[in-house]
């Protein structure tokens, strides 16, 4: 081979080929206008808007081979695309030529809160690169380099691909895109990391003075605008992309609530904030009701975000927002016009950041341009409230100061008018007292022999209802007594006569005399007397008499005793006493009361303890109750008429239970049983102060009588003493 020729050739081919692609270069940017200089646009730094084709996408199901052979491309005439809110996805086309040497470019698009975006690198047709991103997608998987989403990718010398980016969200489409070589970015994004550092700052320093004045003051206006700023901070902080990657990467359901849950929100807690500092309810009631028509919008918008509705929940929040900041002026603006000085600061605080939520609402809606000022608007407006509102707040201090010092002044002339007065009336109230003290010693001195003579009274009428009680009781005892007795006297002459036939058949026996011969004669006299005189009936008989006398007598110590524990007279002192004895002797007393017609159940408990209580006052309350009563059996036209006493006992007291199955009561009568000088008894049966006096007994022992009465079945009384007393 001829080397001569072959080199000779192969330059011919190299020179060829430049050639070739020189002139499809050439070819290729006179044909296609849209072909972008990645060398020259990635030193200019600018949107990429004007220089790339975009196309609506209104079918979900289209993919990337569709869209690189679908022709419906139309050139963008803005440097940033506008989709304004919409549900669709939108798709952007851009053509890179590397005219230079191969380096490594970064596509930054700059819209942190898009739910879905997708970049893909053509090369001939062919896809060679594929990334997804935004909120919906784990932010593990694409978060890098700062908080925007960032795109890499290389391209050799005189090398051209097309690049393909899909975008969709519920909230705000739009497509700032930037590209940069990958070594110049770092500038970038230090510069964005240090606009947002500050941003921070600001909102951590107001935070923690506000803090510190709310604990200094505790104006409840400091701790709530304190709250309004962590969440406009996480707003803001949300909306630039930072809160996704760095608090929760894992989570793409919740970063998508959050662009709407925070956008709602910050809403809320200026309304909040706003009402408590101005005291609009206070100062205009009727303008202060619409600050609740857009927190309930506000939550709706929250609601329709919950189940999905993205788009419909942001238009909301969005026109909901531009109007609120229209309505808090409109508030303010008459509230300074009235004079109001923290309306006035509150005015000028405001205006800074509702204009920029105003930038920033109207350049979502197409009024006015896309660029870094409408885009950070709302950050930088949010961060010059914050620091005028610290200062609305400082000046709130001066002025409650203020305010607290003129109350104060006032609050001295009062008082020293008043002690001026106290001076003046001191004198005539002194003379006045000095009359009134000596009528209420007069008085008092006739209260004390009034109630004296009340006392007197009052322990002669419970001697009295007491021997009335004993006086219905005597002819009763008398009875008891008489029945013992008529025992003994009844039994007395047949035993004198008995007696006079033994003694008769004894002087018989007297009258023999041992040498008598007719022994047999006379011992057959005296057997035919012991006949004649039924001397073994005569036997039984006196056996019988005595074992009569002898009850009659027991049944009248019986009487008696319980006659003396009845009676004793120790009512002023505590003394140790079974309740059981009390109620056995009580029974013996009132015996007659009750007599054969009424059947007495008893079941005392016979390990009852003995308590410290006034035997005699116990006496007289049982008395009264089982006299009731048996009276009351007596008129329940019932067959069986009964009354039952029981007593128990537990760790604390003593309980004796008293029922009857008589008339009962209706409740009016036993809310009255306990008045003084009431009785349903007929007139000249009653005193009416018989459970008065019961209760004022009760009341000595701290004990307690509950009453529970069924009218036509019965009544049912319940004592309750202390082991303690």
């Amino acid at each position: 081979m001829n080397t001569g020729s072959y080199l000779e050739k192969t330059v011919s081919l190299r020179w060829a080929k430049t050639f070739l692609i020189a002139l499809s270069v050439l070819l290729s940017s006179g044909l296609s206008a849209n072909i972008i200089d990645i060398s020259d646009a990635s030193n200019q730094s600018v949107y990429l808007g004007e220089r790339m084709e975009i196309l609506g996408d209104l079918s979900p199901d289209l993919s990337i081979k569709d869209m690189i052979q679908n022709s419906g491309f139309h050139k963008s005439e803005s440097k940033v695309p506008n989709f304004f809110v919409s549900q669709h996805a939108h798709w952007a086309k851009l053509e890179f030529n590397n005219p230079k040497e191969k380096k490594e470019y970064l596509l930054e698009l700059s819209q942190p809160t898009l739910a879905e975006v997708s970049f893909y690198l053509v090369k001939n047709g062919v896809v060679v690169k594929h990334l997804d991103a935004g909120l919906s997608v784990s932010a593990k998987n694409w978060y890098k380099d700062g908080v925007n989403f960032i795109f890499p990718f290389s391209l050799e010398t005189e090398e051209s691909v097309s690049v393909y980016v899909r975008i969709k969200s519920g909230d705000q489409c739009s497509l700032p895109l930037k590209v940069y070589e990958r070594v110049k970015y770092q500038k970038t994004l230090f510069n964005q990391t240090l606009f947002f550092g500050i941003y921070a700052g600001i909102f951590l320093v107001m935070m923690l003075y506000n803090i510190f004045v709310f604990f200094s003051t505790k104006d409840k206006s400091y701790l709530l605008y304190v709250f309004y700023i962590v969440v406009v901070g996480l707003t803001q902080a949300n909306y630039l992309g930072y809160l996704f990657p760095l608090l929760y990467p894992e989570v793409p359901d919740l970063a998508v609530f959050m662009t709407y849950f925070f956008g709602a929100f910050s809403g809320v807690f200026a309304v909040v904030f706003m009402r408590y500092f101005l005291r609009t309810n206070r100062r205009t009631p009727k303008l202060d009701r619409g600050f609740k028509v857009f927190v309930a919008i506000y939550f709706i918008a929250t609601f329709f975000a919950v189940f999905e509705f993205h788009n419909l929940s942001y238009q909301i929040i969005q026109l909901n927002a531009m109007l609120l900041a229209v309505f808090m002026i409109v508030v303010a603006t008459k509230l300074a016009l009235q004079g109001y000085r923290d309306a006035k600061f509150f005015l000028l605080s405001w205006s800074s950041f509702l204009l920029g939520v105003c930038f920033f609402v109207a350049k979502d809606y197409g009024i006015i341009a896309y660029n870094w000022f409408t885009y950070n608007g709302m950050v930088l407006g949010s961060a010059l409230e914050v620091i005028l509102l610290s200062f609305a707040l400082a000046d709130r201090i001066n002025q409650l100061k203020k305010e607290k010092d003129e109350e104060q002044s006032a609050r001295l002339a009062a008082i020293e008018e008043n002690e001026r007065i106290v001076r003046e009336q001191n004198i005539v109230l002194e003379a006045k007292v000095e009359d009134r003290t000596k009528e209420l010693e007069q008085s008092n001195s006739d209260l004390n022999k009034t109630l004296s003579n009340l006392k007197e009274a009052q322990s002669q009428l419970v001697d009295a209802e007491k021997m009335a009680s004993l006086g219905q009781m005597t002819a009763g005892i008398a009875h008891e007594l008489n029945n013992p007795i008529n025992f003994v006297s009844s039994n007395v002459t047949p035993l004198r006569r008995d007696l006079d036939d033994v003694f008769e058949v004894l002087t018989a026996y007297e009258k023999l005399e041992v040498e008598d011969q007719n022994l047999k004669q006379a011992f057959k006299e005296i057997d035919d007397l012991k006949e004649e005189l039924e001397l073994d009936f005569i036997k039984d008989e006196i056996k019988s008499l005595i074992q009569g006398i002898e009850e009659g007598a027991n049944r009248t110590a019986t009487i008696v005793k319980g006659l003396r524990v009845f009676s004793r007279l120790d009512e002023d002192a505590l003394k140790r006493a079974s309740v059981n004895e009390c109620l056995e002797s009580t029974l013996v007393v009132v015996k007659s009361a009750i007599d054969g017609a009424v059947i007495v159940d008893k079941r005392f408990d016979q390990n009852l303890p003995v308590i410290n209580c006034y035997p005699g006052k116990l006496n007289q309350v049982f008395m009264n109750i089982i006299t009731n009563a048996a009276q009351a059996t007596k008129k329940n036209g019932k067959e069986e008429k009964r009354v039952s006493i029981s007593t128990s006992f537990d760790d604390h007291n003593v309980f004796i239970k008293i029922s009857d199955n008589g008339i009962g009561m209706d409740e009016k009568t036993k809310s009255k049983i306990f008045d003084p000088f009431f009785t349903t008894k007929e007139v000249g049966e009653g005193t009416g102060l018989g459970l008065s006096i019961v209760l004022g007994i009760m009341n000595d022992h701290n004990g307690k009588i509950e009453v529970e009465s069924t009218l036509g079945e019965g009544t049912e009384f319940l004592l309750t003493l202390s082991r303690s007393l």
